[in-house]
């Protein structure tokens, strides 16, 4: 399975979210905040396949920890999580993904849907590009 690194200021849900992934077979680091979390992906080797962070958290939250990420990889896909209000957690996580985040999960949620999306993403990551089919081109 999947390398995940998982931003996660509430210990609980921390916990929580590490404990499901496990059981669905990827290995996961946690980071309390987004500042530790991209101290962490800056130094791992290798790097994690999957970030899931929260939006709302102390030290750096997650919007400005997304468009970090993607100014270091533009390729590791992303699921924002939040369970900030309801109203602003809806525009946090609309934000997230103008911003970068390839999915997003509104606390509370359940683990398997944060596992399938989790799994959807390696999928369209690991998809190979379409060839052109040269039988149709003109020579």
């Amino acid at each position: 399975m999947a390398h995940v690194l998982l931003i996660e200021d509430d210990l609980d849900v921390a916990r929580l979210l590490k404990s499901v992934l496990t059981k669905y077979g990827h290995s996961v680091t946690c980071s309390g905040d987004g500042a530790a979390g991209l101290a962490q992906l800056r130094r791992s080797n290798p790097a994690p396949e999957i970030v899931v962070t929260d939006i709302l958290m102390p030290v750096q939250e997650g919007i400005e920890t997304i468009m970090a990420i993607r100014r270091m990889n533009s390729a590791i896909p992303i699921v924002a999580i939040s369970g900030g209000g309801r109203t602003k957690r809806l525009d946090f996580l609309k934000t997230a993904e103008k911003l970068g985040a390839n999915a997003s999960l509104a606390k509370p949620f359940r683990p398997a849907d944060l596992a399938q999306t989790i799994e959807k993403l390696l999928t369209v990551k690991a998809a190979p590009a379409s060839m052109p089919d040269k039988s149709r081109q003109r020579t």
